[in-house]
């Protein structure tokens, strides 16, 4: 099995970044296999998204490989200003 780990700071309190992070609007079903880390460092948190069990093969690690960052940008501009980055799909 294949694990990725992404990394990012954001400009809000690790329970501002929990909140968002546990909406139910915002979690999609396969979180039992992320796990989040939050470390506070003054007025920023450093956030690391470990995803893990994922087939070396498999579609899911296609999709996610460049999906996290794009989910990260997008909870990082929630978090710090309220409004999530909408992204389009090119056809």
């Amino acid at each position: 099995m294949t694990s990725l780990a992404f990394g990012i700071y954001l400009r809000a309190t690790p329970p501002r970044v929990c909140q968002a992070l546990a909406d139910p609007a915002l979690v999609p079903d396969w979180l039992s296999v992320v796990r989040f880390d939050l470390v506070a460092m003054g007025q920023v948190t450093r956030l690391t998204v470990n995803h893990q069990g994922l087939d070396p093969g498999g579609w899911l690690l296609k999709v996610i490989t460049p999906g996290w960052p794009m989910i990260l940008s997008s909870l990082k501009r929630l978090v710090e200003t309220g409004e999530p980055l909408g992204f389009r799909l090119s056809a």
